[in-house]
């Protein structure tokens, strides 16, 4: 999903699932969908998921986002 890395200072330790952390090496733009493009992404290493923070994405988005058995919906908040 990474084309390119970009290199930053500061670049912050995520906790695994292990409790291990691990720290980031770059950062990135991810485009999901040709409408849909998340900035800051972390390219964590060892991580074998791709994983997307629902609080990092509906301030992002602007959005909210409702879960069932069978999919995933993210919806506007002006059209709510």
């Amino acid at each position: 999903m990474f084309f390119s890395l970009t290199s930053m200072k500061n670049l912050p330790f995520v906790t695994m699932a292990n409790g291990s952390m691990v720290l980031a090496h770059g950062v990135e733009t991810v485009n999901l969908f040709p409408s849909l493009s998340i900035d800051n992404v972390l390219h964590v290493p060892g991580s074998i998921l791709n994983l997307l923070s629902i609080s990092y994405l509906t301030r992002f988005l602007d959005c909210v986002i409702f879960f069932t058995i069978t999919f995933v919906c993210l919806q506007d908040r002006s059209l709510r």
